[in-house]
């Protein structure tokens, strides 16, 4: 299905360069902008949005993110922020750091009053401290995991940093390829997240377009822990997307690579675009078959323990008796809204 005719505005809005001299559909297709995560964009452009924070409270947030950075590193605990400050401009919500030693940084936190819990993955502490009422929702992660399931080498993202600045303050970040591992990774497998956003196309879109990348050495990679052909599908269903709508692919040394029949159609009950249920099934056994091929049996046993959850949770999300009622009543408003 196409994007509404609100929408449409709203994606020609954000691919401008320069501040838009455009006007803000009504109704405002507010879902649309904030499951996309593109409230920060159209602020930036000079739009306001009564549900968008604002810049000073951001920059308060990062401010305090910078100063945490710099207490792990003297203590000599190395960081780099990973998804949270991407190369197109994101809503800043809770902001997520890759560290070398988790133990030793929830308790660096812990001493900075920060409220330390174990999140339901164990590789994960979630670390929360309001300040002047305003609150800092710093996530720890040990690994690039979810659900106990590993995908990439923490110590490689760790040394691939480079630094990208957010309101005059520098930040270490993961390498323009890790950037594309990590989405690609987070939107595949997350607790079954098996979706694209806007704000995802316009990442990666960004990121080819800032560094010559080449899509093998990010399967090689993708490939050490057995979902180089799912990052391939995932790199494939963005691009298209990007071309449905801004007519163009990502830009990369290997156009040919994007040359697929690979097709993702809108779902206008989630305002993003979804995998089917059955992709989501093929890339876990496939994962699966490949951990088991290449007798990484602990890995295998992550993967028996994690999917079917992932699987339930969609199928939930999707199909379950609350969710279909959400839906219908999305629909309701917008049929009103049209009368």
């Amino acid at each position: 299905m196409p994007l509404r005719s609100s929408e449409q505005l709203i994606t020609s809005i954000v691919q401008e360069n320069e501040k838009s001299t455009s006007t803000l559909p009504e109704p405002l297709p507010e879902q649309f902008i904030k499951i996309n995560h593109l409230s920060a964009i159209l602020r930036d452009k000079g739009f306001e949005l009564p549900f968008a924070s604002t810049q000073s409270d951001d920059a308060f947030v990062l401010t305090e993110v910078s100063r945490i950075i710099h207490e792990l590193k003297d203590s000599g605990i190395y960081c780099v922020v990973i998804k949270s400050l991407p190369a197109v401009a994101k809503p800043i919500g809770d902001v997520d750091i890759l560290v070398d030693d988790l133990e030793k940084a929830g308790k660096l936190l812990e001493q900075n009053s920060y409220d330390v819990s174990v999140d339901p993955d164990p590789h994960k502490l979630l670390c929360l401290s309001t300040l002047d009422g305003i609150l800092v929702n710093i996530h720890l992660h040990g690994e690039i995991a979810w659900r106990r399931v590993i995908y990439l080498d923490p110590i490689d993202v760790i040394n691939s940093a480079t630094e990208r600045d957010f309101y005059g303050i520098s930040f270490p970040v993961a390498s323009p390829e890790f950037e594309i591992l990590i989405t690609s990774a987070h939107m595949l497998y997350e607790r079954g997240n098996m979706r694209v956003s806007l704000h995802n196309v316009l990442e990666l879109s960004a990121l080819f377009e800032f560094k010559n990348i080449s899509i093998s050495s990010l399967f090689d990679i993708a490939s050490k822990n057995g979902w180089g052909d799912s990052l391939i599908l995932f790199l494939q269903t963005a691009n298209a997307i990007h071309y449905q709508i801004f007519h163009e692919n990502f830009s990369t040394s290997e156009p040919n690579f994007f040359n697929s029949k690979t097709t993702l159609p809108y779902n206008p009950f989630f305002f993003n675009w979804t995998f089917s249920i059955r992709t989501m099934i093929w890339i876990r056994i496939r994962k699966l078959f490949t951990d088991f091929t290449s007798k990484n049996f602990r890995s295998v046993s992550d993967d028996l323990s994690a999917y079917p959850l992932d699987i339930l949770k969609v199928f939930t999300e999707r199909y379950g008796v609350i969710n279909t009622k959400r839906r219908l009543n999305i629909w309701k408003n917008i049929i009103r809204s049209m009368i």
